[in-house]
């Protein structure tokens, strides 16, 4: 019996597969296995290390970019390896293939689509899913799978006319029943230390390292914890993740850090640390998570928010809900012109310590964590390959999809509409759990750092600019500012076509319409930014929308009035439409009189119009009374080329009309 194993990139999608193969071979010890992969990942060193055969494909993740030539380079690598997948498939010819996911099984599961459709090959296909949210590749290709396994009911829903079994997560065995005790005296720990194991996968991660080391300084406060911190130095990764510990260290002026913290770049044997620990800090890999479960530890879950369709937070809050962990977000922040994500090391710190502290907590979650558990994963894929082998019909409950589904949209234009409506259902922000905030306000991190084309370049972080306003996520005030008054420019050829900045027009307009009025208060630098944008923005919608938010919220001042003068030499109509209406809401009477005066005369009906707003907010304001209102209209024709059935000017000359004499007959 030939299986061939596909997928790998990250220890997620390898490890699942070592553990469905190992316990093939233990039932069969006669059966022959192949695995497929990329030569520089990580599969490539530990899939012989298990004594399996392994060849490997050219592969790339797809490029989610409208470029021509990323797209090209994307599609001949691809199709490089869809010819190399054709050529392995037809010397092994297995009888089943199993894909686990990852970008690096695209190349042998289309080779396989292929294959099959010219009648070439007929081998079982089962592909497995351990997220919450789908991967790209497994949503295209599980229309030539004979069945799904997946890690989560909620998941079922994203796969249509196929067969999904949920499976759980299938752990080699390693990983059951190591004693506490036991671990510790192997690592060498003390047994009454508090021991706090920290690592970002299988490839590390910068981000959490940095957080941890600039959090030691208050984490070694208390004389009885221990850091077991895994970086990660795998060649595969993208980045060095390892920190300067020493470096970092003499900066902050630390103590002796021995008993108190050590540093691995790699742990083979990850399953004695878990069992050693009292708390871990780790990424949102599902695969992570579910061995989490297995030897019952609580967990500070830190999604990855750089990974394609966000499935680790799906994974996280999963954990959440069931009790077996808590989620700390990623943050947003602009660094030297550019907007990155972090984990914030206070933050951090105070969950570790807090969790540490709340000992009957801790115990909760770890029973929490061990009772999420509830099947044997690697029986129940063994059996199932084997049902599938023998054409048998499959006796394994398939998933229910859950009516409440955990995943939210994740396309940020979706999203955005459905927060919205979430919030307007509740009866406001102040209705939502903090949990579900917290949430909205991760994607919208997630967003402001994302480059990605949507439906204007760096279309991603115009819809985050508008989900930081619903949210009124005041945090991003100051992220907000610098974007709108970022001047980095783009190439020439950008230039040439109508290009002016990094963030374009369109986006540093949403800045003011949607984020910065979202978040109410213009005044201090909010103020100042508005001021300075309305005078030097080479775009004329961010001026107008600059000058519209100024005569809405902003406080009135001297200062302001002399920039909004200064203003209505603009050269754009509709700027100094809105110009004049902020006027009305922030000059003094004497200046709005003197100022919209010369304009009741003029032959374009929308600067006529703006003069009747701005009297009409004056008089709001007290600053004109009835009389001088009733004087000043009486001076402003109402004619316009406005040849619509409701005439504006007019009928708003009328309304205001109306309450100046009223106000008079008083």
């Amino acid at each position: 019996m030939k299986y061939l194993f596909t997928g790998g990139g990250t220890g997620g999608h390898v490890y699942p597969a070592l553990a469905i193969a190992d316990e093939i071979r233990r039932r069969k010890p006669k059966a022959e296995f192949l695995f497929v992969g990329r030569k520089d990942k990580l599969e490539s060193r530990v899939v012989p290390n298990q004594n399996f055969k392994i060849k490997f494909v050219s592969s790339l993740p797809f490029p989610r970019t409208r470029s021509p030539l990323k797209l090209l380079f994307f599609a001949s690598i691809l199709l490089v390896g869809i010819l190399q997948g054709i050529v392995i498939l037809m010397r092994f010819r297995p009888k089943i293939i199993v894909g686990t996911g990852g970008y690096v099984s695209a190349p042998i599961l289309f080779a396989f689509g292929f294959l099959k459709k010219i009648r070439l090959l007929r081998s079982k296909i089962f592909l497995y899913e351990p997220n919450a949210y789908p991967g790209l590749l497994n949503k295209v290709s599980s229309r030539f799978a004979d069945c799904v396994g997946v890690g989560f009911d909620e998941t079922a829903s994203w796969f249509d006319g196929v067969t999904v079994v949920k499976v759980g997560y299938p752990v080699r065995s390693e990983f059951r029943g190591v004693e506490k005790i036991k671990a510790r005296a192997n690592l060498g720990i003390e047994r009454s230390r508090e021991m706090v194991l920290v690592f970002g996968g299988s490839g590390g991660s910068r981000a959490i390292n940095q957080a941890l080391i600039l959090a030691l300084p208050n984490l070694i406060q208390n004389p009885n914890i221990f850091i077991f911190h895994i970086t990660g130095d795998l060649s595969d990764t993208d980045h060095k993740t390892t920190p300067n510990t020493a470096c970092l260290a003499k900066e902050f002026k630390l103590p002796n850090l021995e008993g108190f913290y050590r540093q691995v770049d790699y742990v083979d044997d990850i399953y004695q640390v878990y069992a050693a620990a009292d708390l871990i800090v780790c990424r949102g890999g599902a695969g992570t998570l579910t061995e989490l479960s297995i030897v019952g530890r609580p967990s500070v879950v830190i999604p990855a928010s750089v990974v394609t369709d966000d499935h680790q937070a799906a994974n996280a809050r999963q954990i959440e809900m069931l009790g077996g962990g808590k989620v700390l977000y990623e943050k947003a922040r602009w660094t030297d012109g550019e907007i990155e994500t972090l984990v914030d090391s206070k933050l951090l710190y105070e969950v570790v310590s807090g969790t540490l502290d709340d000992k009957e907590g801790l115990k909760k979650m770890a029973r929490a964590a061990l009772s999420s558990q509830q099947i044997d994963s690697l029986k129940l894929v063994v059996e199932l390959l084997e049902n599938m082998i023998g054409g048998q019909s499959q006796n394994i409950p398939k998933s229910c999809v859950s009516n409440n589904p955990l995943h939210l949209p994740f396309e940020p234009n979706r999203f955005l509409s459905w927060v919205e409506n979430r919030i307007h259902q509740c009866g406001g922000l102040s209705k939502l759990p903090r949990g579900e905030i917290d949430y909205y306000f991760y994607r919208a991190d997630r967003m402001l750092a994302s480059t990605a084309w949507l439906e204007i370049p760096l279309g991603v972080r115009n819809v985050g600019v508008k989900l930081v306003g619903s949210l009124n996520y005041q945090h991003h005030r100051k992220t907000l500012l610098q974007i709108l008054l970022d001047r980095k420019p783009v190439s020439r050829l950008k230039r040439y076509l109508g290009g002016d900045y990094f963030h374009c027009g369109i986006l540093r307009r949403n800045v003011i319409e949607r984020g910065l009025a979202g978040l109410g208060g213009c005044h201090g630098d909010t103020q100042l930014a508005l001021e300075q944008v309305l005078l030097e923005d080479p775009y004329f919608e961010v001026r107008a929308a600059a000058a519209r938010l100024l005569g809405q919220q902003a406080l009135p001042n001297t200062k302001s009035e002399d920039i909004l003068m200064l203003a209505l030499m603009d050269v754009s109509t509709i700027v100094k439409v809105e110009v004049l209406g902020a006027l009305g809401g922030l000059a003094k009477g004497s200046t709005i009189l003197s100022t919209v005066q010369r304009y009741y005369q003029h032959p374009d009906w929308m600067l006529r119009m703006a003069v009747v707003q701005a009297l009409g907010r004056a008089y709001e304001r007290g600053e004109i009374g009835g009389e001088q209102l009733k004087c000043e209209l009486e001076q402003i024709p109402s004619i316009s080329s406005h040849f619509e059935p409701d005439f504006l000017l007019a009928n708003r000359l009328r309304d205001l009309t109306i309450q100046a004499l009223s106000a008079v007959g008083k």
